[in-house]
């Protein structure tokens, strides 16, 4: 078992070595036309349910099947906290929710971190906005104005679409509460006009840099000028980030999409009922579907096949628009000198615990798709890793992959993680327990208690990082249906 364990960390660390070499962590800026652009798509309430990258055979993702085969794929890659704005307050800010201090739709990083200081703190997209990145946001990627106006101006040279949403379901087209297979067209709906203005931006920026260079070589005509170029004419890349709002209710989304379901098809959750003994404290109601349920009364097996079907319907709907999204690199010709990025800020129950809802410790809450394509790294594409992956990861991730330099965060760098781990054979553990009770150190193991107490007990307290056999640690939570946080982090 010991050689296997072994065996397994190797292949992540030449797996992971190949994705981020040694160029990735450069620590001194280098010249903007070394520097690839990025587009980072942000989709709310999704889970890894696709095809080819996960392993499922249910969903209709041509698109994201597509782009697995160009892609790494993340198969264990885990959120912060299953909630929209702590998530992205997180991962958005490079710091846990311990550290931002926000575990709700009121508070934002800026304002409300413990120790008063996130007004100075630099953010995701601010971080390419200071190393001459054109930044512009689109939909959903922060909280709706959580930070204040979406954090511009710090984050972003332009926010062009603002956060919205589409005007919900129409009475004529809602075939149960919240699932509306509508015959409007497209770009009715909110998601597909943030997708077709974040083209736009491409297509602008591809227009800018030509004019550029056509400057450049009438000013190098004229003048004679040398092969080195000048600061005012040097092409300037992007940082887009695209927030889209489906899979999140309503479940409103072109008929079309209903179309490739056939809802008495759908097969339902496994595991219907929450554990036994389950603490109340584990458990959240939210609301949909409006019928009495809870962790012991799943909901009729008809409505669940409707809430599946709305789901599946709308994350068709998504891969739809990134496909979009990708046709309009290819257009304009940026295919090869951008990376792209796809996450989700959390999970979602489909039924499974007695659940309808994200904010959970469940592992379908938590656990979120990953998936990014960099065009320098071709021995990448079409790879999956089950190296540990958390939300985290994504600000150093992206910044590696650009050669510009890291700012000072709350994080060790994934190279020497990995080689701690690969010593070890072992890992660290820090459960983010923050969004039931916060600063309650009881709180883990008033949830986890039952049955498994001398695990955690092991452990040491809840709120410190302990050294674990992995194995057992790995057997256990995947058991008992409970979320591994990552294992390759660190206390801030």
């Amino acid at each position: 078992m010991k050689l296997l364990i072994l065996k397994q960390y190797i292949i992540i660390l030449i797996s992971w070595m190949l994705y981020t070499n040694s160029n990735c962590y450069a620590t001194s800026t280098t010249t903007t036309t070394n520097q690839q652009n990025v587009l980072l798509i942000v989709v709310d309430d999704l889970r890894p349910e696709f095809n080819k990258p996960y392993g499922q055979n249910i969903l209709h993702t041509p698109v994201l099947d597509k782009f697995s085969k160009e892609a790494l794929t993340f198969t264990r890659a885990y959120t912060q906290y299953a909630h929209c704005s702590p998530s992205r307050n997180s991962f958005l800010s490079g710091r846990s929710p311990q550290t931002t201090g926000v575990y709700n739709f009121i508070d934002d990083f800026r304002n409300t971190s413990p120790k008063h200081d996130g007004e100075n703190w630099t953010t995701l997209p601010e971080h390419f906005k200071k190393h001459n990145y054109n930044t512009i946001g689109g939909g959903k990627v922060f909280h709706p104005n959580r930070p204040y106006n979406n954090d511009m101006p710090k984050s972003w040279t332009e926010y062009t679409f603002a956060n919205g949403d589409d005007a919900g379901c129409s009475n004529n087209e809602t075939i149960y509460s919240g699932v509306c297979p509508s015959l409007k067209p497209d770009d009715w709906f909110y998601d597909n006009k943030l997708v077709l203005n974040i083209i736009e931006q491409m297509k602008n920026h591809q227009e800018k840099n030509i004019i550029l260079q056509m400057e450049k070589t009438k000013r190098k005509k004229e003048e004679q000028e040398e092969e080195e170029d000048d600061d005012d004419v040097k092409q300037q890349p992007f940082f887009l980030a695209a927030g889209i709002r489906r899979p999140h209710r309503a479940w409103d989304v072109p008929k079309r999409f209903y179309d490739l379901y056939d809802k008495k098809d759908i097969p339902l959750a496994k595991k219907k009922n929450g554990p036994i003994d389950m603490p109340e404290l584990a458990y959240i109601h939210n609301g949909w579907p409006s019928t009495p349920y809870n962790q012991t009364l799943p909901v009729h097996d008809d409505i669940a096949q409707y809430g599946r079907l709305g789901y599946y319907a709308a994350v068709s709907f998504t891969d739809y628009n990134i496909g979009l999204l990708l046709k309009g690199l290819e257009d304009n010709n940026l295919t090869s000198s951008t990376v792209v990025a796809i996450v989700s800020d959390h999970g979602w129950h489909l039924g499974e615990q007695g659940e309808w809802c994200k904010r959970t410790n469940f592992e379908l809450a938590t656990r979120i798709p990953v998936m990014i394509r960099s065009p320098r790294h071709p021995n990448t594409f079409g790879k999956s890793t089950a190296h540990f992956f958390e939300l985290l990861d994504l600000y150093k991730t992206l910044n590696g992959l650009k050669f510009i330099e890291f700012p000072k965060l709350g994080f060790q760098e994934l190279k020497k993680i990995t080689r701690k781990i690969s010593k070890l054979n072992g890992c660290i553990l820090l459960i983010d327990y923050g969004y039931l009770k916060p600063n309650n150190q009881n709180t883990l193991q008033s949830v986890i208690k039952h049955k498994k107490n001398k695990l955690f007990n092991d452990l040491g307290k809840a709120d410190v990082t302990a050294h674990v056999n992995f194995a057992l640690l790995y057997e256990f939570f995947l058991k008992n249906d409970l979320n591994i946080k990552d294992i390759i982090t660190q206390k801030e």
